[in-house]
């Protein structure tokens, strides 16, 4: 499992050169350090499944909405209700 570090003042750039591809992509939210169509592309395949948030959802993507629950082989991925303090609102 790959993730950005989302502290401030840290370097949030992820080396995914010895990834292989993905089965599951898990997206938390559209910030751009969580966010990276470029990391997307490039650790994906075309039966990658990649989730995130309606509000950053592509045609290709699959979208969850808070409170929806779907699944992905034997895990269920339940979307939650965000805050971030840095840019407040709620994110979905």
């Amino acid at each position: 499992m790959l993730s950005s570090a989302s502290t401030r003042g840290l370097n949030r750039d992820v080396d995914n050169a010895g990834a292989g591809p993905a089965d599951l992509i898990l997206v938390t939210h559209p910030h751009s350090d969580h966010f990276d169509r470029r990391a997307i592309a490039g650790l994906s395949r075309p039966d990658t499944v990649v989730v995130l948030p309606v509000s950053c959802a592509e045609q290709v993507q699959t979208g969850v909405s808070a409170g929806q629950t779907i699944s992905f082989r034997a895990a269920r991925i339940t979307g939650v209700p965000a805050y971030n303090i840095q840019s407040p609102g709620i994110v979905t």
